[in-house]
């Protein structure tokens, strides 16, 4: 009887070879493979992680963590293929898994403080490619971060301003508008700069502030910014509660419209806050900030509860929301973390642990 010749075995080759390429294989979700295979221009870069033992891996617009995984059975790579013949070129145990994140920005220990002062003694920092380089983000990403917090671009250089420094320049840029009789949907970037200059203020950290309190796109070459009267109104309030550390609600919201423009005052609103303090009883607030935030969730969570045991669902979710870009895998953080307990008043999360 004649062997059917689809069960004939067909031999292995190992390759002879004893300089072999090494190969790391890299699980693409559907998503990341249409941007790789549809943007021939597309870079995707690994980059270190916020810490030492980490990893990330960006395409333009987003972060991808970056986490080693080993199974049990081998995946074989073969160098060629032939109806008689395979050739094994090398054989794996493990692959890069990719989970989509938000990028990590920290700025604190890169981009130091520029101030009124400055020109008498011009401080060292780091440039915007390095930092481009060195943070664990997306280009996007990072330009995002750095055109919305205030963060000056001068000769290829970052610096950050303080919170005095911003109000000081804020006050100004409001005081020309309203000698202007300009209205904040045509700010003039030209004649902003004209007058700073005449006024002996820096031009660049006033670009800055516009970028910040516009919304619009970093080292972006724009004739006029709409500033935003949210954004306005947050970033004052901010910087107040930031001051005081811990107030009384209505004397805080007093201050708080006090300090505003005439056409944000009716925007004033806690909610405009979240994420940025908690109530430390029923009619006292603290600054609370979420982007001091570890990016670790053990850590995240211990930083928390040591700060409150019992939080109102509400309250703690603007703290954890950048956790995990999936929703669901917040919730479960949640969950594995804190109890959550439904009563009369509201839906609490309480510390499961004491840290």
């Amino acid at each position: 009887m004649e062997e059917d010749p689809a069960s004939q075995r067909i031999p292995l080759k190992f390759s002879e070879y004893e300089e072999e390429p090494e190969f790391l294989l890299l699980e693409l979700d559907k998503e990341l493979q249409n941007i790789i295979e549809q943007n021939p221009d597309e870079q995707v870069v690994l980059k270190a992680g916020s810490d030492s033992k980490s990893s990330v891996l960006c395409t333009s617009n987003s972060t991808y963590s970056v986490r080693q995984l080993i199974q049990s059975n081998s995946l074989l790579l073969f160098q060629s293929s032939h109806p008689s013949e395979w050739t094994l070129q090398d054989s794996k145990h493990s692959y890069l898994e990719l989970e989509q994140i938000y990028g990590s920005i920290i700025i604190e220990d890169k981009i130091s403080y520029w101030d009124e002062d400055a020109f008498e003694k011009i401080p060292s920092s780091i440039s915007f490619q390095e930092f481009i380089c060195q943070v664990p983000a997306s280009e996007n990403e990072i330009k995002s971060f750095l055109g919305s917090n205030f963060i000056m671009k001068k000769d290829n250089t970052l610096y950050r301003m303080s919170p005095s420094y911003i109000m000081t320049l804020m006050d100004w840029i409001f005081a020309v508008i309203h000698q202007l009789r300009a209205d904040f949907s045509t700010i003039n970037v030209e004649k902003f700069k004209e007058l700073a200059r005449a006024d002996e203020i820096d031009t660049d950290a006033i670009i800055s502030v516009l970028w910040s309190i516009s919304r619009t796109p970093f080292l972006s070459p724009v004739d006029t910014v709409v500033i935003n009267k949210s954004l306005v109104c947050f970033w004052i309030g901010r910087f107040l509660l930031e001051d005081v550390i811990t107030i009384e609600i209505s004397r805080f919201l007093l201050k708080w419209r006090e300090k505003l423009p005439e056409n944000c005052k009716d925007l004033v609103s806690l909610d405009i806050l979240k994420g940025f303090y908690f109530y430390t009883g029923a009619d006292m607030i603290q600054y609370f900030s979420s982007s001091q935030l570890p990016r670790d969730p053990t850590r995240c969570f211990q930083v928390l509860f040591q700060a409150k045991s019992k939080w109102l669902y509400d309250e703690i979710w603007p703290f954890v929301e950048t956790l995990a870009v999936d929703k669901s895998k917040v919730e479960a953080l949640l969950l594995k973390y804190g109890r959550k307990q439904v009563t009369k008043n509201g839906v609490y999360i309480n510390s499961r642990s004491t840290w």
